[in-house]
């Protein structure tokens, strides 16, 4: 509902404007001006006991339709950072956590990084005289030394789900959110062994696709072949939030599906567009037809 009072503002004109159009609303709210942090965004799903990070699961953000920042959906677990990168980004977030003395929780953290930036800045990222374990070592110091500029947090919630949060992580690697958490509340201790190795193995890779109208329009039909999305092995998930004849802006969220996909790495550069063409099969299974507005 609020999502118009959330805008990136590239210089002083915009942000005027930005305030003339909160005035046309007539509202009587308060204005936070952020500084923003480009880089990559990504999500971090936590679970903590004894103010202990015992899982995380990293998922990586498509890039956000800007300036209004529409969700596009993401992959589990990231193909954009390396190893050493994830590595980083664990110890950075259990040395946050710790300070901030969570004692049993499950977290949905987000944060925005910039591990290209960073590895330029790395002195030695052309040298060929070490081996790869010693490179990879250097390289994790020096992005704990340069936390700052490697790692930013946007927000942090407490959250077991929501979204397609739940069905990722349980799908990649077999591990429930709310499963775990009932546990912490029972007193019962997690097996942070078993844990661990679940994080290190994931089962599956997964793509999230957010849907929007792309236009003012009307929701005129939603059709969904179910037969042949149940029978599908792909299919993870599908919800649809919205219903025939809903008035809807170009920004308006309608619904996400979740959809099982093959392994990428970090040599696999793909663009977020041939991600999703991989899934069309799945994909072309939900036909949401819009009417514009006139």
């Amino acid at each position: 509902m609020f999502i118009d009072f959330v805008k990136k503002c590239n210089h002083l004109n915009e942000f005027v404007q930005c305030l003339e159009m909160i005035q046309e609303h007539k509202m009587r709210i308060n204005v936070l001006v952020e500084e923003f942090f480009d880089g990559h965004e990504i999500d971090l799903d936590i679970l903590i006991q004894d103010n202990q990070l015992v899982f995380l699961a990293i998922t990586d953000n498509f890039p956000p339709i800007e300036p209004w920042f529409f969700e596009q959906g993401g992959i589990l677990p990231s193909i954009f950072l390396s190893d050493t990168e994830k590595r980083a980004i664990e110890l950075i977030v259990s040395k946050w956590i710790s300070k901030m003395n969570f004692q049993h929780a499950v977290l949905h953290f987000e944060a925005r990084c910039k591990p290209n930036m960073t590895y330029n800045l790395f002195p030695f990222n052309n040298n060929s005289n070490n081996d790869e374990s010693v490179h990879e070592e250097m390289y994790l110091n020096f992005l704990l030394e340069n936390e700052s500029s490697f790692i930013m947090p946007i927000e942090i919630n407490s959250r077991l789900g929501g979204a397609e949060v739940w069905s990722f992580v349980k799908t990649v690697y077999d591990v429930s959110l709310i499963d775990e958490y009932v546990k912490m509340c029972l007193g019962i201790r997690l097996d942070r062994h078993n844990l661990k190795q679940k994080q290190s193995s994931p089962i599956y890779q997964c793509i999230s696709k957010d849907i929007h109208p792309a236009i003012n329009a009307r929701l005129n039909s939603v059709g969904v072949n179910l037969s042949e999305l149940r029978g599908c092995e792909k299919a993870v998930e599908l919800n649809i939030f919205r219903s025939p004849g809903d008035s809807l802006t170009y920004k308006d969220y309608v619904g996400f599906a979740t959809i099982i996909s093959d392994f990428y790495d970090g040599k696999q550069r793909k663009t977020i567009g041939e991600l999703l063409k991989s899934q069309e099969n799945v994909l072309n299974l939900i036909n949401l037809n819009f009417i514009k507005n006139t």
